[in-house]
């Protein structure tokens, strides 16, 4: 098995330097403030900043306008199917 050997650019390590950093800061903050869910704090900055070369306004705007209709997605069916299990396991 020939494992190939690619030096890592100057950008490849900026942007792991940019993954480390938001994880790191979305992680201090979700313990400074005392948040549950800490692994949503962590990831989340980690899927952005790995999956977009670029951070910008417009993808700035897609993650908060995603977060919002997570919650009220979740926070509609709960309160409308919260008291039926068997349509809360029909409807996951």
């Amino acid at each position: 098995m020939k494992l190939w050997d690619h030096p890592m650019s100057e950008n490849d390590f900026r942007q792991c330097l940019r993954i480390a950093t938001g994880a790191t800061i979305g992680f201090t903050l979700c313990k400074l403030f005392g948040w549950n869910y800490g692994v949503f704090f962590t990831v989340t900055p980690m899927l952005l900043l790995g999956m977009v070369p670029v951070v910008n306004l417009h993808a700035s705007r897609q993650l908060i306008f995603s977060a919002v209709v997570c919650g009220l997605e979740v926070g509609i069916l709960g309160g409308l199917f919260g008291s039926h299990p068997v349509l809360m396991t029909l409807i996951a």
